[in-house]
């Protein structure tokens, strides 16, 4: 409410001044032109004052993104240049400075995740060379190389692919091939700031100064505001003596950048060199205190200190600090069982379980005398998949203390890891047939429910509570069966009496609220656990539950707060780092879902739903081949089971892995040779692995059997297309829409040779046929109003678009509103306007929305706002020449036609397909008369 009314006051605050946005617009006009003219100071102080007067001035958060790269402060650049990305502005516009912002703030691998697939070749180019620039910093000098070597073949004469090589080779010492590259890269173009500034760093390579110098002084005249051209040049006239003009360079270094630890440091050599050294020391001070780093470890000198800092560190949940001050202790200590407890502690949480086993396999005479130890150790083999020697240390402790309760507790869980719960049961059953221990209850549930046996599993609870009706554990042990059968009223009424005391337990409060979530009352669940997780904090349980709950109501980051407070508690926690993956594959984090993914695959290496979980990450993030590689595995656990199969030939064709795709439901379908699923997914796989015969072969025995199925009619005429049949191909295409024309996929095709003239008639009749039975096909509804639309049937297409206006269950209604626009163009402007205002409201980051509106504006004489609407279009999508051709006529009706020859050109300059292009050419043509 206080946004919404502040607000208002702006609003009105700016009606009243006549000032506001119509500043803004005038800002940053003015800002592009100093921009233009590299007055980046000038440019930024205007940008400053749009983006007051407007802070969500699209063009101008682009532009300010390029203009603090300038000014060396690559952060706050990052900042706006994320901001504009989360406000839809065009990847053409962000993608290279977003990349030049990650590269200068050393985060490298951030710079490979930004895809070239969507860029315009010139900024595919830039990115490249920003990422070629990143694999050299993190000494992956090979990836480097390739990346230059490839754009070089499909650019040979580029001169920055050129400058980037010899950078390249400048770096690794090889001075010939720097300048070869070099000699040809100024072959291209005589005068190019990056080919003189490379040069200047050869001949100092070289210590030639001169040259250099001269090289570097023509780079300046190029571009006098590149800060590490302005480095290069200070140090190059300090060794040449030049020392007046170093500190000039300096200073002005210093003017952009007062931070810069490099021009601070050779401040501090100028003052010394005129023997100012208390100035000189205060400057080093201040460099000093920017680069400082932790202090040095103070070497304990007794080893009780070393405990009590170990202490201290595990305490505060210092892990790699306890690891460190442990290790120097058993240096010269023989460690009791609790200090062996801890450093294991620490080794697992920071992920080194091989160091855990090794540490208490180094101690094999404490370790047998203590049952804990002995446990954690044998865990961590069960965790590790090393049953054979978990098995050997239970028959050493067995040799050691004889058959009894903790080893048989011991065995039975390894038992239970190898998959072996009969036995486990049994075991169990024979030492702890009427114990009522929580511990012991557990693990009979989890062999049982293994087993699938929840009645069992009960039963063994049942037979404990015969003995101990009231006891707490057993009954809530029982609820969790009853919660995990769906069995919710039973868990309820075994619950309640633990509910109605006066203080009722932890467990029994937790099952209360996990039973509030499952029956979809998500916000008394929320409150029962605020109220768990303040009164029992170390509670991971909770916790996670309280996540789960918030994830629900997608309160994400007070979810992932949870989870990461119940990991603090519980570090190998399967279940939190599936619930963390989980919530980032959800947002779309897809580096953190991997790196959490890895985590789960170290302690579950061949658990197929971690590696299925992987691998869709991996596609999400575009890694093919990695994802390819997760799926084979899983190819070897599935190979039996046809349903999963089917599941992974799917995955393996967005995969582009269409040979091992073909495997897989080849597989499935020689299991289960008469599935209908199966068989087209193989025909789909085939046309993709290029298998025609094949696919040829088994659509025309599908065709046999299901002549009017419409997804059999599809896959014959994508057959068809493939083997360049293509009147077959339609033919089969108009059979699918007439036999199932409330298809979608086979709708789209007729549709598509309508628009092509085919049939065009008969197509519309069938559309309105069904849509009259069917009226609730939207799709369908919108492929006839386009007919419509094609055909200047501009009243019937209004008809079907108001229609799905009123009636289609969409979250989106923007396109509507914009294809309602389109039509009322040419009879009702003013409606037109008010349509396209709505689907630009509804979808603000649409270009093409504010295109059109911008258009209408135009036509309204009102040019300055749409001068600024076109902008603002063209902010989101750079390259659309439509809107280029109509920016160039405002800018005509502004009187500012060299700006508009050179939209014009642009837009002419375009390979794509735009209706006005012969109006844009005689505009052009007008305008240079």
């Amino acid at each position: 409410m206080v946004r919404v009314i502040f607000l208002q006051f702006c609003t009105a605050f700016y009606l009243l001044s006549g000032n506001g946005f119509a500043q803004t617009k005038d800002d940053y006009e003015t800002a592009l032109e100093s921009f233009q003219k590299q007055d980046f100071s000038e440019a930024y102080i205007y940008l400053k004052n749009a983006l007051q007067g407007d802070p969500e001035h699209l063009p101008s958060k682009i532009l300010m993104g390029e203009v603090l790269l300038t000014r060396g402060l690559p952060f706050d650049a990052f900042i706006e240049i994320n901001e504009a990305i989360a406000m839809g502005a065009d990847v053409n516009l962000t993608s290279v400075p977003l990349a030049k912002a990650l590269y200068l703030l050393e985060r490298y691998e951030e710079v490979f995740q930004i895809s070239e697939q969507p860029l315009i070749p010139q900024n595919r180019k830039a990115l490249m060379l920003v990422k070629a620039d990143s694999h050299y910093q993190l000494n992956n000098v090979t990836s480097a190389l390739a990346l230059l070597e490839r754009a070089n073949q499909n650019h040979p004469d580029d001169v920055d692919i050129l400058s980037a090589l010899a950078d390249f080779h400048l770096r690794q010492n090889d001075l010939a091939a720097a300048k070869g590259f070099l000699d040809k890269a100024m072959q291209q173009k005589d005068e190019h700031f990056k080919t003189e500034y490379l040069l200047g760093q050869y001949y100092q390579a070289m210590n030639q100064l001169d040259s250099a110098l001269n090289h570097y002084r023509k780079a300046y005249q190029l571009n006098a505001r590149d800060l590490p051209l302005k480095r290069s040049l200070v140090n190059a006239n300090l060794r040449a003596g030049n020392v007046t003009q170093a500190q000039q360079l300096n200073d002005e270094l210093l003017a952009e950048t007062p931070n810069d630890p490099f021009a601070l440091l050779i401040k501090g050599r100028l003052l010394m060199m005129n023997d100012q050294e208390e100035s000189a020391q205060a400057v080093f001070s201040e460099v000093d205190s920017l680069m400082s780093r932790l202090p040095s470890d103070v070497k304990a000198q007794k080893s009780e200190l070393l405990l009590v800092s170990a202490l201290s560190s595990f305490s505060l949940g210092n892990f790699e600090g306890v690891a460190a001050q442990l290790e120097a202790y058993i240096e010269d200590n023989t460690p009791d069982s609790n200090q062996l407890s801890m450093l294991v502690s620490a080794y697992l949480n920071t992920e080194q379980a091989d160091r855990a086993i090794t540490l208490l396999e180094k101690f094999p005479d404490v370790v047998s005398q203590s049952a804990p130890l002995s446990g954690q150790l044998c865990e961590l083999y069960i965790s590790t998949k090393q049953f054979l020697r978990c098995r050997r240390l239970i028959n050493d402790l067995k040799q050691i203390h004889g058959n009894n309760g903790q080893i048989a507790f011991i065995e039975a869980g390894l038992l239970i890891a190898e998959n072996k719960n009969q036995q486990a049961i049994e075991l169990l059953n024979h030492y702890f047939y009427n114990s009522d221990n929580q511990d012991i209850a557990s693990l009979f549930s989890t062999a049982y429910r293994s087993l699938g046996q929840y009645d069992q599993a009960i039963d063994s609870l049942n037979r404990a509570l015969s003995l101990s009706p009231e006891n707490q554990e057993l009954l809530i042990l029982k609820s969790n069966l009853l919660i995990a059968k769906g069995q919710l009223d039973e868990a309820a009424n075994t619950l309640a009496p633990l509910l109605r005391s006066l203080t009722p337990p932890y467990p029994a409060r937790l099952n209360n609220a996990k039973l509030l979530f499952l029956q979809k009352k998500s916000d008394s669940a929320l409150i029962e656990l605020e109220k768990l997780t303040t009164s029992h904090p170390q509670k991971a349980d909770a916790l996670l539950l309280k996540g789960r709950v918030l994830a629900s109501k997608a309160r994400y980051d007070e979810a992932l707060e949870a989870f990461n407070k119940a990991l603090t508690i519980t570090p190998d926690s399967r279940y939190a780092y599936e619930l963390i993956a989980r919530l980032f594959v959800e947002q779309e984090e897809h580096k953190k879902a991997l790196s959490t993914l890895d985590t789960l695959l170290k302690q579950n290496r061949l658990e197929p739903r971690y590696l299925q979980a992987k691998a869709e990450v991996l596609l999400a993030m575009g890694q093919n081949d990695e994802a390819s590689r997760q799926l084979n595995i899983l190819y070897g656990i599935w190979r039996e089971q046809p349903e999963y199969l089917f599941s992974l030939s799917q995955l393996q064709t967005r995969a582009q892995d269409s040979a091992n795709a073909l495997r897989s439901i080849k597989t499935a379908v020689e299991i289960e040779p008469d599935n209908l699923a199966y068989k087209l997914e193989l025909i789909r796989v085939s046309l993709i692995e290029n298998a025609l015969d094949d696919a040829k072969k088994r659509t025309t025995e599908l065709l046999k059997t299901h002549p009017k199925h419409a997804s059999v009619l599809i896959l014959a005429a994508q057959t068809e297309s493939a083997l360049g049949n293509i009147e077959n191909a339609n033919t089969y295409h108009l059979k699918a829409f007439f036999a199932q024309p409330d298809n979608q996929v086979a709708a789209f095709h007729a549709y598509q040779q309508a628009i092509a003239g085919s049939q065009q008639q008969p197509i519309i009749k069938t559309l309105e046929s069904v849509l009259t039975q069917a009226p609730s096909l939207h799709f369908q509804r919108s492929l006839l109003a386009r007919l419509f639309m094609q055909n200047q049937a501009f009243s019937k297409a209004q008809y079907h678009w108001l229609y799905l206006l009123d009636n289609a269950a969409l979250d989106d209604k923007s396109d509507i509103h914009f294809q309602l626009a389109r039509s009322l163009m040419t009879t009702d402007s003013a409606e037109a306007k008010k349509h396209v205002q709505k689907a630009s409201s509804l979808q603000p980051q649409k270009a093409q929305y504010l295109s059109l509106l911008g258009w209408l504006q135009f036509q309204e004489q009102a040019y300055e706002k749409a001068l600024k609407t076109l902008r603002d279009a063209g902010a989101l999508d750079s390259v659309n020449p439509t809107n280029k051709y109509r920016l160039a006529s405002v800018l005509i009706a502004l009187g500012r036609n060299k700006e508009a020859n050179a939209e014009l050109s642009r837009a002419l300059a375009s390979d794509l397909f735009f209706p006005e292009r012969n109006d844009a050419e005689q505009l052009l043509q007008q305008t240079r008369s």
